[in-house]
């Protein structure tokens, strides 16, 4: 029988961990690798145990799948031609995203053409789909069989009436979408912090109800039909706490409300904000690294970004790259089958109960001062997401490595992040 080499080494527990540490820090303080953070997260070297700030509490759970069934997640792609969809979906993408500008420069019918719908999500970007509906419905794509979103924003100046109106349609059309929710996403590669972008959902969500309501749709009917969008950034242990504190916040609202506690569909991309254009091979290190905690985190729908994103049209080989990190990430790790495999590391625990603590705070104040309509109409939620921003270019994580070590000047393009037109800060 061939010899087990790591049965060699010595049992790891606690109090060796401890005394191999702090021989290591040679009489300085654990203070001295304690790096303080800009954005003001305490991210500790060392959790006790029986902190209760890092018991394990539980997530609800997901929208994909029951807990029984591990960690499963939809493979995402946004695509801009009928080509490039197909390839897609030949490599295995579950879930499409079409672009508003694909929608209006080939149409469904070209898009669509010789794809089974019953067989995939179908996610419809852009602010009102405009003329979709009727395009569907005139090419008598059966109610259930279109499964998927073509949400509309509520972290936009959006009209309830238009909101309601949109809700109601394509509800009707279509019950199985999801069609409103909160797309934190732009305002994470713009810079907001993600406690801040944590209570800004929340507070777009109850926008969201009230506008829904004062239509007549019922609270149980909106937030059947409400999803949330997330952009992961690479830093994976915060990451992975702010994902898990977003359902968890989720399950608290709804309680607030004194409703049922229901599983809310996530879709998480990854993040531009530190993407470079200088050597765009690089960012398949921040992409992997990125979709590897939306993964953890329990995201529902994941779309890797091509790593050639901040170039004017993404490449096949790097949309090809993309779609492989998450069949990696599956077929190679097996990470599709734990549920919530973090669960239970102190440090965790204590980043998410941190995370649902900072951020429920942040909230319950802004619910006191007139909720996302103030936030948005008097120029708080700007001056957040540019303190975020300035918190980001402090903080060493946010650079490429040869930067941080002052081995090479910081390229231009990381200056300023990517920003979407409609929300820039």
């Amino acid at each position: 029988m061939q010899h087990a080499s790591w049965n060699d080494f010595e049992p790891m527990n606690e109090a060796r961990w401890r005394a191999l540490s702090e021989k290591a820090l040679r009489g300085r303080p654990w203070s001295d690798v304690q790096r303080e953070r800009p954005d003001g997260w305490q991210v500790p070297v060392r959790v006790e145990p029986t902190d209760p700030a890092a018991q394990p509490v539980g997530l609800p759970e997901r929208a994909i799948a029951p807990p029984e069934a591990g960690q499963p997640w939809q493979v995402q792609q946004t695509l801009d031609d009928p080509a490039s969809l197909m390839q897609a979906l030949l490599h295995g993408v579950q879930g499409v995203r079409i672009s508003e500008a694909a929608q209006q420069a080939h149409g469904l019918d070209a898009l669509f053409e010789g794809v089974h719908l019953e067989m995939v999500d179908v996610h419809l970007d852009g602010p009102e789909a405009t003329g979709l509906l009727r395009d569907l419905v005139e090419r008598q794509v059966p109610a259930e069989a279109l499964t998927g979103s073509c949400s509309r924003d509520v972290l936009r100046a959006a009209d309830g009436e238009r909101l309601a109106r949109h809700v109601e349609a394509w509800g009707a059309a279509y019950p199985k979408l999801l069609t409103w929710g909160a797309d934190a996403a732009p305002w994470l590669d713009a810079g907001a912090s993600l406690v801040d972008a944590l209570s800004a959902v929340l507070s777009g969500l109850d926008a969201g109800v009230a506008a829904l309501e004062k239509e007549g749709i019922g609270f149980e009917q909106a937030v059947a039909r409400c999803t949330v969008r997330w952009a992961v950034g690479s830093e994976v242990l915060v990451e992975v706490a702010a994902l898990r504190a977003l359902r968890m916040l989720w399950a608290k609202w709804l309680t607030h409300r004194h409703a049922a506690i229901r599983p809310l569909w996530i879709d998480a991309r990854t993040s531009t904000r530190n993407f470079v254009r200088a050597l765009p091979e690089d960012n398949l290190l921040r992409t992997t690294t990125a979709t590897y905690a939306s993964v953890l985190g329990g995201a529902d729908g994941i779309e890797t970004l091509p790593h050639d994103f901040r170039e004017p049209h993404a490449t096949e080989s790097a949309r090809r790259y993309a779609r492989n990190i998450q069949h990696l990430l599956r077929e190679e790790s097996s990470l599709h089958l734990t549920f919530d495999p973090m669960q239970g590391s102190h440090a965790l625990e204590y980043l998410t109960n941190q995370a649902v603590e900072r951020a429920w705070n942040q909230y319950v104040a802004d619910v006191s001062e007139g909720g996302w309509s103030t936030l948005l109409e008097e120029g708080i939620w700007k001056e957040r997401v540019l303190a975020g921003r300035e918190q980001g270019r402090k903080a060493s994580l946010f650079l490429p490595r040869d930067v941080e070590r002052g081995n090479a000047p910081m390229p231009a393009d990381l200056a300023a992040p990517v920003f979407y037109p409609d929300h820039e800060a």
